[in-house]
């Protein structure tokens, strides 16, 4: 990683009918105010077979992956740098993200939990 502040760190999730992944990038300014950005960590899962797993929730499962890659970079970094970086989280899947700017208690149980989670 090239020498410089920490400026955020950014963190991608997206699902589909059979996996989902999520990326996490830390970016820092160098010296002469260039933007570098480094794959700090990747995780990528399978779906199982025997539930049925819908585009939705899968969606919401990787947003639930994403905060927690997200959260657990952040205080490695922090432990390292001494302050927690900002973290912008990243989902292409509008029913997640309208479902997070809505109360976790008007869902049922298996969204609820998920939503409270990523709270």
């Amino acid at each position: 990683m090239p020498e410089g502040k920490i400026c955020y760190i950014a963190s991608f999730c997206d699902a589909s009918n059979v996996g989902l992944g999520v990326n996490c990038y830390v970016v820092t300014e160098g010296p002469n105010g260039t933007r570098y950005s480094e794959l700090a960590f990747c995780k990528a899962k399978v779906l199982p077979l025997s539930q049925k797993f819908t585009t939705p929730r899968g969606e919401l499962a990787a947003a639930v992956l994403n905060s927690r890659v997200a959260n657990y970079v952040a205080g490695a970094l922090s432990t390292v740098v001494g302050e927690k970086p900002e973290v912008y989280y990243f989902s292409d899947s509008e029913i997640t993200l309208y479902r997070l700017k809505r109360p976790p208690d008007i869902y049922k149980v298996w969204v609820a939990n998920r939503l409270k989670a990523i709270h």
